[in-house]
């Protein structure tokens, strides 16, 4: 069940191109950045990281075994790949920016909404039809 671990191929593991697959992988956790409104603290964390990135992915490989346990292991294989890769944070960096402009844009549309709906600019509407009879 969860032995993908043990495979192990050499072609994935030191090519200096990102696959499909893996920006799948990245573009998937920025949105869940994104969504969960961490996207300042995580981008932060991110740039700090980027000249690590190696060394980030080697302690992904070494706690592979437990984390998946927890997660699903083909897709800590391609962000852990992605992440030794030099243009893997970047690439999740810009995913993490897009989702946030798409979920910003969506909670200021939701914030206008609840402004034209809300209790009391029911009430108020309420009184200036009141004071025009």
């Amino acid at each position: 069940m969860h032995d993908h671990w043990l495979k192990f191929d050499e072609e994935q593991e030191f090519t200096e191109e990102i696959t499909e697959s893996q920006i799948k992988v990245l573009d998937r956790l920025g949105k869940k950045v994104a969504e969960w409104q961490m996207t300042v603290p995580a981008i932060l964390f991110l740039e700090q990281i980027k000249p690590l990135n190696f060394v980030a992915s080697q302690a992904f490989l070494f706690f592979e075994p437990y984390v998946t346990l927890l997660f699903k292991g083909e897709a800590m294989v391609e962000f852990r790949r992605a992440l030794s890769k030099r243009e893997g944070i970047e690439i999740l960096i810009e995913a993490i920016e897009k989702h946030e402009n798409e979920y910003s844009a969506l909670r200021k549309a939701r914030k206008k909404d609840r402004r034209k709906t809300g209790l009391l600019n029911k009430i108020f509407s309420r009184r200036r039809t009141d004071e025009k009879t």
